[in-house]
């Protein structure tokens, strides 16, 4: 029975790796395309959708979402540095 574990575990940990690369690469991906707002709009609001499915602690998990909501408010009040500032913030964080 431990051994059944022990896969399973590896196979949960190797999925969460991978939505955090996912993540990640959607967000390198996303950082040169702010221009295009309603790409980016939607591309931050499918992120969300990502992060939320990570096993974060409430901490982490809170920072996250913040991180995305004042990226999201900067790219509405076309302030783009700021929103890539957040977003690269969030990426250090993945």
């Amino acid at each position: 029975m431990s051994t059944y574990f022990l896969r399973e575990e590896r196979s949960q940990a190797a999925s969460v790796e991978e939505i955090r690369r996912l993540a990640a690469l959607r967000l390198q991906s996303l950082m040169p395309k702010l221009n295009d707002t309603t790409r980016a709009a939607d591309e931050i609001e499918n992120l969300r959708e990502i992060i939320e499915s990570l096993p974060l602690s409430t901490a982490e998990s809170s920072l996250a979402m913040n991180r995305l909501r004042n990226a999201q408010r900067y790219l509405s009040s076309d302030e783009l540095g700021a929103a890539r500032c957040e977003l690269r913030l969030l990426l250090c964080g993945l």
